[in-house]
């Protein structure tokens, strides 16, 4: 018996068909326009921050194989429509039907925000360095389709805001992968000093000339993956943090009553935080680990000096910095849990905001969720 249902998500629709017969492990479907039914074919379908992903056939079809287990997000997009984000489980075998709706605000966007102008290249070169990274890493990375790139420069409200009207093209030649990144929001607030971006990338793992360039890419995967924030999220899920070389402390913040003008002023607690202090164990389980505290707390990866890089960005004056400490990062809760897969994805992934050397380190670091360290 084939059952049916129903669901709505976000601006689009779907339609789930299970077939208790269905045994193929593997995500199918069809991806139609909203308007009229008829099939989008060349639509992005594919499992967010993973190497899974293809385009529909001329009838609109895709078909995914060979997948990761654990909880995913399934994008789907198309240029002119809006996208489509369905968190699915691939333990899960279904046929989807997805319906995109045409998008209100494109033609908008490209007639007013697209501008090949001086100003265009300026917000680009700031793009570059706050989405891509401005590590040894990036610089071996190429976008390869700015065009594709709008801005919003509200000087006003000293906010700058970037969109693309295509998935963005990026090639890293220091990792070995191409991604395509779809770019869902880019915002740098001024009077914050705070660059927010959200979007949804798949990664191609790129066919290397010889031997030597497939190690030097699997040395640099090594490399972004030590300290990274899908290390620590794994190893946490692990309960291995001091294993993994990672030391977490708690931050409190306490109004500072001495000087003239208010401000928070922030100590550290020597004491490691234990697992109890950060987690929820009663509904964490062997397959999702709840992350679950209030304020703030101080990752440190003692296996790893900050990077030189990093420290003339933090001092942009002055003699040039000598090697640096361990790597340290801040950690916000903004909401009042994630949840924690074993691969170290985490949901939502806007509950928290990192800063230190997490927020430096940008796509340029990026590794998939189905990426494993090598022994």
């Amino acid at each position: 018996m084939v059952k049916k249902i129903i669901v709505r998500w976000l601006t689009g629709y779907l339609l789930l068909i299970t077939n208790g017969l269905l045994a193929q492990p593997s995500l199918q479907g069809v991806v139609v326009s909203g308007d009229n039914g008829e099939p989008l074919p060349s639509a992005n379908v594919f499992l967010a921050n993973t190497t899974k992903g293809t385009v529909t056939d001329n009838s609109g079809k895709f078909r995914i194989t060979q997948l990761p287990p654990g909880r995913f997000d399934l994008v789907v997009s198309y240029v002119g429509f809006e996208t489509l984000v369905i968190p699915i489980h691939t333990d899960s075998l279904k046929y989807y039907r997805i319906l995109l709706t045409p998008s209100a605000n494109q033609l908008a966007e490209v007639k007013i925000k697209a501008r090949r102008d001086p100003d265009w290249e300026q917000n680009l070169a700031f793009f570059r360095k706050n989405f891509i990274g401005q590590s040894v890493n990036a610089a071996r990375c190429r976008l390869l389709n700015p065009e594709v790139l709008w801005f919003d420069d509200d000087r006003a409200n000293l906010r700058l805001t970037a969109g693309a009207r295509e998935p963005l093209l990026i090639e890293n030649q220091a990792l070995g992968y191409r991604l395509k990144y779809q770019l869902e929001s880019f915002v740098f607030d001024s009077r914050q000093k705070a660059v927010t971006y959200l979007g949804y990338p798949v990664l191609e793992a790129m066919v290397p000339r010889n031997a030597r360039q497939q190690n030097r890419w699997l040395a640099n995967r090594r490399k972004a993956y030590l300290g990274s924030t899908m290390h620590f999220m794994r190893a946490l899920h692990r309960r291995s943090l001091a294993e993994d070389g990672f030391l977490v402390q708690r931050i409190v913040e306490k109004p500072d009553t001495v000087r003239s003008k208010p401000q928070t002023v922030r100590y550290l607690i020597r004491d490691t935080l234990r697992y109890a202090g950060l987690l929820n164990l009663e509904v964490s389980t062997a397959t999702q680990t709840r992350l679950q505290m209030d304020g703030l707390f101080q990752v440190t990866y003692q296996h790893e000096k900050e990077d030189l890089a990093y420290l003339r960005m933090q001092r942009p004056f002055g003699p040039p910095p000598r090697a640096g400490g361990a790597q340290t990062s801040v950690v916000h809760m903004l909401n009042p849990f994630v949840d924690i897969e074993a691969n170290g994805n985490f949901y939502e992934p806007l509950g928290i905001l990192v800063e230190g050397y997490w927020s430096w380190e940008k796509i340029a670091e990026l590794l998939p969720l189905d990426y494993e360290l090598s022994p």
